[in-house]
């Protein structure tokens, strides 16, 4: 007789089946109502801050898209650094004319590269021993330096001398009264452009892409190893007691190393103001010109003086001569035959300048062109062995392209931003805000910044707002170009970082200003 097959395995085999399914299917239904579930209260949880985004999205477009006149370009970037968020962004890729923001990289690469403690120094040789009891000294005076930029008045309590008075001094201490020699500058330590070898034989350093009418003025000084207040002469002009006559001239410093040519005249009081200071071009003669009316309050002027080196040896020598120091021979830069060994020159001074970290702080805060080309020079010398224009902005260059930027997100020509050549995006200058965020140092590099309503250029902006103190920032001016880039702290604690850009405007300055502060205010309550 046939087996016949049992039933009860078939069915225990289908039972089984039937369990696994509904098993698979309960934990797949699970997973679907859990991931379900949390993005219900993720979404619930984070709708309040899209909601909050949005709209403040939508108030910055009122501004920079509706409210703003349209005869120009915005860029714009904002970040949430805490969290990486962008909350703005407009036109933030495209290349803008950074004016004074250029600083900003320029003191960033500086933190990356040197050493906030490092100081320049200036240095006083004799090229032999001076005799024992006498106050004649057979030889020359050698001096040198690094590109201090800081022997002047902003650093020397407005007495840009009172270094060349100490080196009198140390000359006096050791008997010498008379000098039968040279006082010879040497200014070989920065290496200057092919432009300044034909301009002016090497004595300073000029930008080419620099704007001509510019370089007669102190915001275009030319950079030097050997630097005298700031390679510049403010001067002062006051209205004449009476009608008709020029008017009196009183320049920052008394020297022979300029003229002051005073075409001037004092006006009635109803005469409109025309009176202009400038300098001759290709010479050190200054020209005051036009009319003061006589109830006018002074006008001054900073003043860029050509050939620098030269500029520092005429005063040193004259400084010496006022001090009770004679000098028989010249003061003249270093022939390029001429080689003096340190090892056979004996050191008679040295004086050195404020840590870098102040200058860093005078350059941003202050908006100091001259300073910001010294030290461009100085990053050179530290990163690519060569203390010039060109290896400055190669190091710059370097930098950039370690916060992972093309090419083609800038260029840069200058240190200062004077240069209308310069580009660089809003995008770039907020990634080296993120990147100084990141730094254990952040806290040195946010308080070389002017502060709202506090200092620096930011002194007069922010005075009556509850953003006073809690924007550290720096600005940028060129004709039709306002810029201005930093940090934003929030009461909760939130940093932002941001770069707010405006090209081409031919509205008042003011104007424009007065946009980028209310994007400022809109974020205070981040």
């Amino acid at each position: 007789m046939k087996k016949r097959a049992l039933p009860g395995k078939s069915f225990s085999l289908f039972s089984q089946f039937q369990e696994r399914f509904f098993t698979h299917c309960f934990f797949v239904c699970f997973v679907l109502w859990f991931i379900s579930f949390n993005a219900s209260l993720l979404a619930k949880e984070s709708s309040p801050e899209i909601s909050k985004l949005q709209k403040l999205k939508s108030k910055l477009n009122a501004i920079f898209l509706s409210q703003s006149p349209q005869n120009f370009f915005w860029g714009i970037k904002i970040v949430d650094l805490s969290s990486k968020k962008t909350l703005y962004s407009l036109n933030a890729e495209k290349n803008f004319l950074p004016a004074s923001n250029l600083k900003l990289v320029v003191t960033a690469a500086a933190f990356e590269y040197l050493d906030p403690s490092f100081k320049y120094s200036f240095d006083a040789y004799l090229t032999s021993l001076p005799e024992t009891g006498s106050l004649m000294y057979n030889g020359d005076m050698i001096v040198k330096s690094n590109g201090h930029p800081c022997i002047s008045s902003h650093w020397l309590d407005e007495n840009p001398a009172l270094l060349f008075e100490h080196l009198a001094d140390s000359l006096l201490a050791k008997g010498i009264v008379f000098i039968n020699g040279d006082i010879i500058g040497n200014d070989r330590e920065f290496e200057v452009s092919d432009l300044a070898m034909d301009f002016r034989s090497g004595d300073g350093d000029y930008v080419a892409t620099w704007e001509f009418e510019d370089l007669l003025y102190a915001m275009a000084s030319p950079a030097s190893a050997l630097s005298f207040n700031e390679n510049m002469l403010d001067v002062e002009v006051f209205p004449a007691e009476s009608v008709g006559k020029p008017p009196i001239t009183e320049p920052s410093l008394k020297t022979s190393f300029f003229i002051i040519l005073n075409q001037a005249l004092t006006g009635k009081e109803t005469q409109e103001k025309t009176l202009r200071i400038t300098r001759q071009v290709g010479t050190n003669n200054i020209i005051v010109s036009g009319l003061l009316p006589i109830n006018a309050k002074s006008v001054s002027e900073p003043i860029a003086i050509e050939k620098p080196a030269q500029y520092f040896l005429t005063v040193l020598k004259e400084t010496l001569h006022r001090k009770g120091v004679a000098i028989s021979g010249q003061a003249r830069r270093i022939e390029p035959n001429e080689h003096y060994s340190e090892q056979m020159l004996i050191p008679l001074a040295t004086f050195y300048s404020p840590p870098m970290l102040d200058i860093l702080t005078y350059i941003n805060k202050e908006s100091n062109n001259f300073a910001a080309e010294q030290v461009l020079r100085t990053l050179g010398k530290t990163v690519k062995q060569t203390a010039s224009q060109d290896s400055g902005l190669k190091v710059l260059e370097t930098y950039l392209e370690s916060l992972n930027l093309g090419e083609h997100a800038y260029r840069i020509k200058d240190a200062s931003g004077l240069s209308r050549h310069n580009l660089i995006s809003p995008d770039a200058i907020v990634k080296v805000l993120t990147h100084i965020y990141q730094r254990p140092d952040f806290e040195d590099f946010l308080h070389t910044l002017s502060i709202a309503g506090v200092d620096g250029t930011l002194e007069r902006r922010f005075q009556r707002s509850q953003l006073k103190g809690k924007i550290f920032g720096k600005t940028g001016y060129l004709s039709s170009v306002r810029t201005f880039s930093g940090y934003l702290e929030t009461p909760s604690g939130k940093w932002i970082g941001f770069s707010l850009m405006a090209m081409n405007y031919t509205n008042k300055t003011r104007t424009i200003e007065s946009f980028q502060d209310k994007a400022l205010e809109l974020l205070k309550n981040w």
